[in-house]
């Protein structure tokens, strides 16, 4: 289990509580995260044109999504899951390795 936390200024502490891997899929649960949050995985954490997902995903109601890095090339490289607020501001970020832990 992942947990990485940040407390925000004006609000609930933010918490990516599970990332796994699955091929090049990564599911993640994101606990506290506002309205409109998306998550992402980037090469370059706040850089949003770094993205290996195509941008990232929305959250669902239940603090979830599913990403996918359509590259298999990048198997095994460093990266970061982000999650950004509705305006795009970083709001936390976790090293990961796409395609996860050899």
């Amino acid at each position: 289990m992942l947990t990485i936390q940040q407390r925000s200024a004006s609000g609930p502490a933010i918490a990516i509580k599970a990332a796994s891997w699955s091929g090049m899929r990564c599911k993640v649960t994101v606990a506290g995260a506002p309205s409109g949050a998306r998550v992402d995985i980037r090469e370059q954490p706040a850089n949003a044109d770094s993205s290996l997902a195509s941008g990232g995903k929305s959250l669902d109601n239940e603090g979830r999504c599913s990403l996918l890095v359509p590259d298999g090339d990048r198997m095994g490289d460093d990266a970061y899951l982000v999650v950004v607020g509705e305006s795009g501001s970083l709001l936390l970020q976790a090293e990961t390795k796409v395609g996860g832990s050899d």
